[in-house]
C-alpha cells in the first residue's frame, strides 16, 4: 500500500460535499411538504381493493367537526387539531404522551378517484374515507370471441 500525502483540501472538499448532500435531503419537496410541518400526524391505513381505497385515520380524542375533509386533483386532504382540555393542563402529570395540535395529512393516489362518491364516517376514534375509483379505472375483464 502506497502512502500519500494528505492534503488539508480533501478535507474541505469532502465538507463541501457533505453538506450539499445535507442541504439536497432537507430541501426535497417530501421534507417541505404540509403533512411534516404539521404538529403531529395521526397513524393511518390506505388500503386498496379493485373498487376503491380505503383509508383509515386513527383520531382518538376528536370531536366530528375538528376534522375537514377536502379532494384536490384526486388527492384528499384531512385537517384537524386535537385540543388538550383546560382540566389537562391544570393537572400535575406524571406521564405525558399523546401529541395534542394541528394536523395536515395528504394522499397521494392516482388520479382514478371519482371525488363525487366519495364517503366518510367517524367511529370509535377512527375517521374512514372511502374514495371509490372511476368506472375506466377499475379492471374489468374482456370476452375473447371464436370466429
Amino acid at each position: 500500500m502506497a502512502l500519500s500525502k494528505w492534503n488539508p483540501r480533501q478535507r474541505d472538499r469532502m465538507h463541501d460535499q457533505f453538506d450539499a448532500i445535507l442541504q439536497d435531503f432537507f430541501t426535497d419537496p417530501w421534507f417541505s411538504s404540509p403533512a411534516l410541518q404539521s404538529d403531529w400526524l395521526p397513524t393511518t391505513d390506505v388500503v386498496e381493493t379493485d373498487d376503491h381505497f380505503v383509508v383509515e385515520l386513527d383520531r382518538l380524542g376528536m370531536k366530528r367537526e375538528d376534522i375537514r375533509i377536502s379532494v384536490q386533483n384526486g388527492s384528499p386532504t384531512v385537517k384537524g387539531e386535537r385540543r388538550q382540555s383546560s382540566d389537562q393542563s391544570k393537572n400535575k402529570y406524571s406521564r405525558y404522551e399523546r401529541t395534542y395540535g394541528a394536523f395536515t395529512r395528504t394522499f397521494q393516489l392516482p388520479n382514478t378517484i371519482d371525488g363525487n362518491r366519495i364517503e366518510a364516517s367517524y367511529k370509535d376514534g377512527v375517521l374512514r374515507l372511502v374514495l371509490p375509483k372511476s368506472e375506466a379505472a377499475r379492471p374489468r375483464e374482456i370476452e375473447v370471441k371464436v370466429n
